[in-house]
């Protein structure tokens, strides 16, 4: 019994023989279990390490909603208000995901935008109380066939007005016009179309067509028409102005109504 006792004490102690160790290291089970330490440790280094990529979340579903009612167009400031930083704007840039159409002005595809989306370029770039003009007014309310380059945009009177590019920046003076704007982008109302495009134009013959394809059309009335008319000062009573002659009582297809 003492000779088997001595031979135990004599042995190596270790953990799977030391149940008394609790866990402590013992002299054999202590280098086995640096080793393993030093061996996981290393294990550790050696694995490669994947750098954390925060995921790229997708554009709000607001902005992707105002894009499409603006023909693809936003500006700088309702992409902030958006919560869309610049940072994330800069990015798709560069990815070639959206354009710079012209500073603070984006099209939120890899094309051009088309010509509705330079008409709302320009009401974006001019800022509140901007609104296209007679040219581009006309042809969105189908009375002119051909879309205006550049498109012609309305700005109040002290606002900066800029002429060149795809633009042409146009003061309004106040009074001069309704100061009601219809449609999106918004645009001046068939009467104030009818009756700018009227002034510019100088063969009677297509005045007439003009204002005769405006109610025919059913657009509008020469009723509203006169009424336009009078309410404009530089249209004075009692003088015949290139549009009061052309709509005559007489003409049987602009009868007053």
């Amino acid at each position: 019994m003492q000779r088997t006792l001595e031979g135990v004490l004599r042995q190596p102690l270790s953990l799977a023989h030391n149940p008394l160790s609790r866990g402590r290291l013992c002299p054999q089970g202590a280098a086995g279990g640096v080793h393993r330490f030093l061996s996981r440790r290393h294990a550790r280094r050696t694995q490669p390490q994947t750098p954390r990529v925060k995921a790229r979340h997708e554009l709000p579903m607001a902005l992707t909603r105002l894009a499409d009612a603006q023909a693809g167009v936003v500006s700088r400031k309702q992409v902030h208000l958006l919560g869309v930083t610049d940072e994330v704007t800069q990015r798709l840039l560069r990815e070639g995901r959206w354009q710079l159409v012209a500073r603070g002005i984006y099209h939120t595809t890899a094309s051009r935008p088309a010509w509705d989306g330079l008409a709302w370029a320009g009401v974006l770039l001019g800022g509140n109380g901007t609104r296209l003009g007679p040219r581009a007014s006309g042809f969105l309310h189908n009375l002119v066939n051909d879309a205006p380059r550049p498109v012609d945009v309305l700005v109040p009177v002290g606002r900066s007005a800029r002429v060149g590019g795809e633009w042409q920046f146009i003061r309004e003076r106040p009074g001069a016009r309704s100061a009601r704007s219809v449609g999106a982008p918004p645009r001046l109302t068939v009467e104030d179309t009818v009756l700018d495009l009227s002034g510019e134009g100088s063969v009677t013959s297509d005045l007439v067509a003009l204002v005769t394809k405006a109610v025919q059309g059913r657009k509008t009335t020469s009723r509203r028409l006169l009424k336009a008319m009078n309410g404009r000062s530089r249209y004075k009573p009692g003088k015949c102005s290139a549009t009061s002659c052309v709509m005559l009582p007489s003409a049987p297809s602009l009868r007053w109504r």
